[in-house]
This record gives structure tokens, sequence and C-alpha cells, in this order.
């Protein structure tokens, strides 16, 4: 009886965590503080996996001055967590970002470096 008991037990806690899981998989919106020392104009996200179409821009002709933050919501990709994310400066110069875990990391702090841009959790 006791073993059952424990059976049961471990069967509700792997179908709680899976569902965790999921959930945080299908949630990869963020929030972006903007530290480039530059106005973001454009910005993309796709899977790292699929970079050679950037898709749609996400900003819809709003922009994310230096200094400021922006909630990124978007939908439709499922169980992905490995994204990269692309912007643009006034100058119309493309800066790539990758390897950013949208189900674990949901606020990031992009920073010039150099002659491109890091980011970092915030």
């Amino acid at each position: 009886m006791l073993r059952n008991i424990f059976i049961a037990a471990a069967v509700v806690s792997m179908v709680g965590a899976n569902a965790y899981i999921a959930q945080a998989a299908e949630n990869q919106d963020f929030t972006i503080h903007n530290n480039t020392g530059f106005k973001i104009m454009k910005l993309y996200v796709e899977p790292e996996s699929n970079t050679k179409d950037w898709g749609d821009e996400m900003l819809k002709g709003e922009t994310i001055d230096n200094g400021d933050t922006y909630s990124v919501k978007f939908s439709g990709y499922g169980d992905e967590c490995k994204f990269a994310v692309s912007i643009t400066d006034p100058a119309g110069k493309d800066y790539e970002v990758r390897d950013i875990d949208l189900c674990k990391i949901n606020d990031l702090k992009f920073t010039k470096s150099g002659a491109g841009v890091k980011w970092e959790a915030n």
C-alpha cells in the first residue's frame, strides 16, 4: 500500500513538472532594456535554428530609445527555447545576438560591445 502511494505521488510530481516545463516553453515573451547607446529602430526574433529568415519586424513602427525598456510579446513557437534577436540602429546597421534561452530568461539587457552588441540577463 505504501509503495502504491509513493508511486502515485511520483507520477503526480512528474506530471506537474512536465506541465510547468511545457508552460515555460510556450511563454517566450521577454523585456529588453536598451543600454546600447542608440535608438533601436527595428527588432526581429527568430528561433536560433531559423535566422536565415528573420520573419516579421516586432516593433511595427515603434522604436526603443536608449535607456528605455520594451516588452516583446510573441507566440507560435511551441516548445522552442533558443532564440536569436536582431536589432537595427538609426544608421541601418544590424546587430545580432544569439543563444538566448527564452524559456529560462525573460529580462534582457542589451549593451554596445566594441563593434557589436551583447546581451545579458537583467
